[in-house]
């Protein structure tokens, strides 16, 4: 076995030199040495590996791969060039690293190699400009063999198949179709990253002509989900369509015999259903699959143990203000639910600066046009939604007649009118480019309706603003009608004396679901 490997970064060792303690490889020259010159093989020994590891070799001399300390192989005739590089994959779980080196091939008369015969994917194709993958099969190996072209020199490049279970790196990759996963159209998947940012190239082969006629494979489905890194992952034995209960569609995988899917920050659910349809079936007489998988997500981010006096900020400027608070969680006739809450200051106070309570992201709202108590004209208003840095906790901020430049700039679409309940429940909010703010920042200037009129007095000003609390994981007593969206009491968020004053203030002249404001 290799030798005790320390921390010293990656290093190689050429022909003839002694093996340093890190990991590294040892190579014969092309042709000698082990090799076979007639044969044109390389031999490859790997030193100072740790005792358990997972060993991967790949080349860019060879369409195979190989598991183990060291690899023998015949040079591809195809793949003959003046230098042929070696890489070494060592990994132990998820921690990996990766070496090469390179050896001199430059000797091989590349005229007498003779190529195997193939069927090509795309005959006639030239490689494009940018990533770009070319595969040919062979129909009799069950082979399929894969070319990357137009990728950067100081890329990763990392392949993936419909057609195999197996993940592997390099500029090339030759594999055997799994039997399980043949199917009439065998996709492969190659992703270039350069640090963060990555793009991937897919191209999808015929492989038809492995499927024995009259033969129908079992249609089979397998799904699973990784946490805590939010991945679903499915599979089928056929090529179809994936539909999930998921908010959105992966791009790229909702056809084809796999399928897959991360979750966003403050995506929250508690179950994935998944149905899969084949894509060859009658559409009178077609099997489909169905599966539910229960999750259990953790949240992430900046949590208290304790929300209490979490929000160090009031919303507005001055507490005392607030003549009356609507409590969370209200009912209302004709089906309206109202998760949240309200503060309301004398008429006419509508030039009022709103704050935000705590450090959060504004990604979600909407501008529209209601309609004040006197029936007159409509004015603007905005409603904006926040996550915070404790996954799942979410605030919103309604009825801002004027928020900040800087936000009003992100509502790119009409305001929507409001001239009814249908359409107050309609909703139509939508996602807005994310805009990180902090406690205590400015939110707006305005609040309310400055030009409704309270009819009894006159008096010209309807200002109130509303405010709602939300945890999607449930951590605190939380309003069970799907309706209210996860609304909480927001009153001890606050401190101990600003709560006492809500709680002073507060008017219920509604039905409110029980047990969420004690």
């Amino acid at each position: 076995m290799g030798e005790a490997v320390d921390d010293t970064a990656p290093a190689l060792a050429g022909v003839g030199e002694a093996p340093p303690s890190d990991i590294h490889t040892d190579m014969g020259d092309a042709g000698t040495g082990v090799g076979d010159a007639e044969e044109h093989e390389i031999s490859c020994q790997a030193f100072g590996y740790q005792e358990a590891p997972q060993l991967t070799w790949t080349s860019t001399a060879s369409w195979a791969y190989n598991v183990g300390e060291q690899w023998q192989f015949v040079i591809h005739d195809e793949l003959i060039g003046p230098v042929a590089k070696i890489f070494l994959e060592e990994c132990s779980g998820s921690d990996c690293q990766l070496v090469e080196t390179s050896v001199d091939t430059s000797m091989i008369d590349s005229s007498n190699a003779a190529l195997t015969a193939t069927a090509d994917s795309d005959p006639g194709s030239e490689p494009s400009s940018g990533l770009s993958v070319e595969c040919t099969l062979n129909v009799q190996e069950h082979e399929i063999s894969c070319q990357a072209f137009g990728y950067q020199e100081d890329s990763q490049l990392t392949w993936t198949s419909t057609a195999s279970w197996v993940t592997i790196r390099g500029n090339q990759w030759q594999f055997v179709i799994e039997d399980e996963l043949i199917a009439p159209v065998a996709q492969v998947f190659l992703e270039e990253c350069q640090g963060s940012s990555c793009e991937t190239a897919e191209t999808s082969i015929d492989t038809s002509a492995l499927v024995p006629e009259g033969e129908v494979a079992e249609l089979t489905v397998d799904c699973s989900f990784d946490e805590p890194n939010r991945q679903l992952s499915c599979s089928a034995s056929v090529v179809g369509k994936w539909t999930t209960s998921l908010q959105r569609l992966a791009d790229s995988f909702d056809m084809g015999n796999t399928y897959g899917y991360m979750l966003e920050w403050g995506e929250i659910v508690e179950e994935i259903s998944v149905q899969f349809q084949p894509t060859e079936c009658d559409e009178s007489d077609c099997d489909s699959v169905s599966t539910t998988l229960d999750v259990a997500l953790q949240p992430r981010g900046d949590c208290p143990d304790d929300f209490k006096g979490w929000f160090t900020t009031f919303p507005l400027e001055d507490l005392e203000l607030v003549e009356e608070v609507g409590p969370p969680a209200r009912f209302f006739p004709q089906g309206v639910r109202k998760g949240h809450g309200y503060f309301r200051v004398p008429w006419g106070q509508n030039t009022l600066d709103v704050r935000l309570p705590v450090d959060a992201t504004l990604y979600h709202g909407l501008n529209y046009m209601e309609q004040g108590l006197a029936g007159g004209g409509f004015e603007l208003q905005h409603r904006l939604e926040f996550h915070t840095n404790c996954e799942g906790l979410r605030i919103r901020l309604d009825h801002i007649a004027e928020p900040i430049p800087e936000i009003t700039a992100l509502f790119t679409r009409e305001p929507r009118i409001q001239d009814s309940v249908a359409t107050m429940q309609a909703g139509g909010d939508y996602d807005l480019p994310l805009f990180e703010m902090k406690a205590g920042d400015l939110v707006g200037t305005v609040i309310g309706l400055p030009l409704d009129v309270l009819t009894e007095t006159g008096e010209r000003g309807n200002a109130w603003v509303d405010l709602g609390v939300y945890d999607d994981f449930h951590r605190i007593p939380t309003a069970q009608d799907p309706q209210f969206r996860n609304a909480v009491c927001y009153y001890d968020f606050f401190s101990s004396e600003i709560a006492t004053y809500l709680r002073s203030k507060t008017l219920i002249n509604t039905p409110i679901e029980e047990d969420v404001c004690p």
